[in-house]
């Protein structure tokens, strides 16, 4: 993104997630001035989802994250490259791909299916 404007977020949001996943029953943020905005409070309530925020500066509140962003920066560092944004699809691909025994599928197939 170009920006954390609340009018970009609520772009993304509209282009990136809802046009190819739908409508999410949840929408988790922190508590940002560009969350809080009157735009994506009247965007949220458009489409009826709830909005969860979380405590800001509080990892343990968003633990699936943290974990997540742990691990993108840990294989972002095993490559050793300063494009760190040229490598992250290749990474993205990676853990999208990783067979994950907790779930017992992949991340791809849960969402996109076999």
């Amino acid at each position: 993104m170009v920006d954390q404007e609340a009018t970009t977020i609520a772009q993304a949001l509209i282009q990136e997630r809802v046009s190819r996943f739908g409508v999410p029953e949840v929408i988790t943020t922190d508590r940002g001035t560009n969350f809080q905005s009157h735009l994506f409070h009247n965007l949220a309530n458009l489409l009826r989802t709830y909005k969860n925020r979380i405590t800001a500066y509080n990892p343990k509140e968003n633990g699936i994250i943290e974990r997540a962003q742990r691990q993108i920066k840990a294989a972002l560092m095993a490559h050793c490259t300063e494009n760190w944004v040229g490598e992250l699809p290749l990474v993205q691909l990676g853990i999208r791909s990783s067979y994950k025994w907790d779930i017992g599928a992949c991340p791809v197939e849960l969402v996109y299916g076999t």
